[in-house]
């Protein structure tokens, strides 16, 4: 995991049950979260905050439509958003979903986009992840004027 950081770890499996929404469409979030979050022969040992993992996931779900929107906003008009890697994608979706509620929780920018470069550099290639921090970087700008 990226650390013991219980909200690192619930953005993490935020990553990690939208990657797998994304290949089974027709299982339950909370089958997933659970799936995902406690091993197969044990009970579940994995200390996450499940507010932060919901809200994350709740807004995603009301949102997409909007952040990727937004996402489209900031790319070349040459690029496709499809042709994004998913993980990529998915990443920066997450990232959109928690600096929309930024202000009630009191989080800093910086410790945002941190963490989802972090979980970016775990799958992606360095130009992807540079891509990554730049996209967070001008959403988070166009979030705040």
């Amino acid at each position: 995991m990226i650390s013991d950081d219980i909200n690192a770890i619930s953005r993490m499996l935020a990553v990690q049950i939208l990657y797998s929404r994304q290949l089974s469409k027709n299982v339950d979030l909370n089958d997933l979260i659970e799936r995902i979050s406690c091993d197969q022969d044990s009970e579940c040992e994995l200390e996450y905050n499940n507010d932060l993992l919901i809200k994350l996931l709740s807004y995603n779900d009301n949102n997409e439509v909007l952040s990727r929107e937004l996402i489209k906003k900031h790319l070349k008009p040459t690029w496709n958003i499809d042709r994004l890697d998913k993980i990529l994608y998915i990443n920066i979706l997450l990232a959109i979903a928690e600096m929309s509620y930024v202000e009630k929780n009191k989080i800093n920018k910086n410790d945002i986009l941190n963490h989802y470069v972090t979980i970016a550099h775990m799958f992606l290639d360095e130009k992807e992840v540079r891509f990554v921090k730049s996209i967070l970087q001008n959403i988070w700008n166009k979030l705040t004027n």
